[in-house]
């Protein structure tokens, strides 16, 4: 019962920030099948770019600092390969100048850059993918480092 009833509080979450946050500051936080991807590609918003289901090599990805993935999505991406440190070597070679976060399935969530690799575990049992993505970007848009942003998203 009580996962249900956190379930339905956090519905929708991620939609909410996303709206509320594009609406008063100069970065975006975007699906990449959203209508208006190629708008702000094209302006001075830095985009976080939040990969759904949609290929997006096509597009000039020059203005996005960082992209968040699911394991599943970019395992698909990938031709199946299931791991994680591979699946963020893989995208980085695609989008090289580009940050990469990974969130997995009930294991925690990695960061990689070309200089970096955090991996930080989950320590809660009930892991909420919406709640991880609000909190690393209000943690990283206040200023904190990825490790802290990782650590905050993870640890609900």
């Amino acid at each position: 019962m009580e996962l249900n009833v956190r379930e339905e509080n956090l519905k929708d979450l991620f939609k909410q920030f996303q709206v509320e946050h594009n609406e008063n500051c100069k970065t975006v936080f975007i699906d990449n099948n959203d209508p208006e991807l190629e708008n702000y590609l094209k302006t001075d918003y830095i985009v976080y770019l939040h990969m759904v289901d949609k290929e997006v090599r096509h597009l000039d990805l020059s203005k996005v600092n960082t992209i968040f993935v699911n394991k599943e999505y970019a395992s698909n991406l990938e031709n199946g390969i299931q791991d994680e440190q591979r699946i963020l070597e893989l995208l980085l070679m695609k989008y090289s100048n580009l940050r990469a976060v990974l969130i997995t399935d009930k294991k925690g969530a990695y960061y990689k850059d070309k200089d970096l690799l955090i991996y930080q575990k989950e320590l809660t049992p009930n892991f909420d993918k919406d709640l991880f993505l609000v909190k690393y970007m209000a943690s990283e848009l206040k200023g904190n480092s990825e490790m802290t942003s990782l650590y905050r998203g993870v640890n609900q």
